[in-house]
């Protein structure tokens, strides 16, 4: 368990760095004069990662698929 929540610290930071390295070249493209090949290229998405509400239901899923596997494995015990 702790292994993971460390690798969840790790994947927070990196993306984090990544998001901000996807700003600077925004910015950079944007200060290109207009008749640069990239000038008239589209943002790069800076928004990395799953939205709160897929977060909620990724959990709620989990939860589900886990309590439904445990009824189903403990249901032939009944003896």
């Amino acid at each position: 368990m702790v292994i993971k929540v460390i690798n969840i610290g790790k994947y927070v930071i990196v993306m984090s760095k990544i998001c901000k390295i996807l700003q600077v070249l925004n910015q950079i493209v944007y200060g290109l004069p207009a008749e640069h090949p990239l000038a008239k290229s589209s943002p790069l998405g800076e928004l990395l990662g799953h939205t709160p509400p897929q977060v909620i239901a990724g959990g709620l899923l989990g939860i589900m698929t886990s309590t439904i596997i445990y009824l189903i494995s403990h249901s032939g015990n009944n003896t």
